[in-house]
């Protein structure tokens, strides 16, 4: 498959995928990244990274994590 078949990934479709497994996600300017964090935890748990992708998968996995031990 070439890139130009894949799906365009935007920070709108991330946010709402994400806040759809309780997760959220914020861009900083300052420093060019992307924070992911718990809905409501501390900073202690959030994640950051520069990669839009990179938020998105890391979120996802954050968030099968917390229902593996919430479960």
């Amino acid at each position: 498959m070439t890139d130009a078949l894949q799906p365009v990934l935007t920070f709108a479709k991330v946010k709402r995928q994400l806040q759809a497994l309780g997760m959220t996600i914020s861009f900083r300017r300052d420093t060019g990244e992307y924070r992911v964090n718990y809905r409501g935890q501390h900073e202690a748990n959030a994640y950051y990274t520069d990669l839009l992708d990179d938020a998105l998968a890391t979120g996802i996995d954050m968030a099968a994590h917390s229902n593996r031990i919430q479960g």
